[in-house]
């Protein structure tokens, strides 16, 4: 990749990233509800809602408030909690790791389970197991994420027992999470991955790997499953962002202490700050992964150049 490539996507990341901010901040601002009044007693004077609304700054026109958040985001300051009285990084990067765990286990899970599926669905299509697999991947995308959390806690937490339902530390509390989390994902990566493989299987490649006498594995392996691996790849990269969106739900279903959770906590107490922060954090993970995502189309297909 060349330097003008990189200094160009580099600047379209930062034009994406502000954008999100300043739709979080708008919609933040726009939407009823004051967050004063959240933060004093039914019963406080005027005087002091007025004097409160003032040292938080939220008496100012929103370009001051706009421009005071930016300003601060530029020196790395996310600001304080309004609630919790504490600053914004410190809440995010105490709940960072959990939302990590969850979310790189739910991601590995998928594709653990998911690439092998729609290379078994690619080699035996038409027959009854890749019909099934297709119909359980479509079946996976169509449950959504909450129910199927619901429903793993009635059978394995409530019925069988064997499972707990909330909690972070152990293996055992992370199982329900992250499968619930890759659930929707792996019926995704699975179609995609099989998809994919069909379309390079009679490739003339292909065909000159067995004239040569390769085995089938080795050809489909090597060569086939890695021109494959392209869309899986970019599927992954967005559905990172995907992960952490699903994160806030899965969190909230099993009381996992990660960011989803503070994120839904700080909406239901307008915390303007700490969801500010989450969805700067969120922002800067997705741009980030498919800023990779795009590096790594130059390794598995050399075809493909930046210019």
């Amino acid at each position: 990749m060349k330097g003008g490539s990189l200094l160009w996507r580099l600047l379209h990341a930062a034009i994406v990233l502000c954008g999100v901010l300043t739709v979080v901040f708008l919609l933040l601002r726009l939407t009823p509800g004051d967050p004063v009044l959240l933060m004093v007693s039914p019963d406080a004077p005027r005087s002091a809602v007025v004097a409160l609304r003032h040292a938080l700054g939220f008496d100012q026109p929103l370009p001051v408030q706009f421009a005071d958040y930016f300003a601060h985001l530029l020196r790395g300051d996310l600001g304080t909690s309004l609630r919790q009285h504490r600053p914004v990084s410190t809440l995010i990067l105490s709940r960072l790791p959990a939302t990590f765990e969850l979310a790189g286990s739910g991601m590995l899970l998928a594709v653990i389970v998911a690439v092998p599926l729609g290379v078994f669905g690619a080699i035996r299509r038409g027959s009854m197991m890749d019909v099934l697999t297709r119909t359980l991947a479509l079946l996976a995308q169509s449950l959504p994420t909450f129910w199927m959390g619901i429903l793993l806690i009635i059978v394995f937490a409530v019925h069988w027992r064997v499972l707990p339902t909330s909690g972070r530390g152990t293996v055992a509390q992370l199982v329900l999470p992250s499968v619930t989390l890759s659930f929707t994902m792996i019926g995704l990566l699975a179609q995609v991955t099989r998809t994919a493989l069909l379309e390079v299987l009679d490739a003339d490649y292909m065909r000159t790997g067995r004239a040569k006498g390769l085995s089938n594995a080795i050809v489909l392996l090597r060569h086939g499953l890695r021109n494959a691996l392209i869309p899986v790849i970019t599927l992954v990269g967005l559905q990172i962002g995907t992960l952490l969106g699903g994160a806030i739900i899965t969190e909230s279903v099993f009381s996992w202490p990660g960011i989803g959770l503070l994120a839904i906590n700080a909406i239901d107490q307008r915390d303007y700050p700490l969801v500010q922060g989450v969805v700067a954090l969120a922002g800067v993970v997705f741009v980030v992964i498919n800023f990779l995502v795009d590096m790594s189309y130059t390794y598995l297909d050399p075809r493909v150049r930046y210019t």
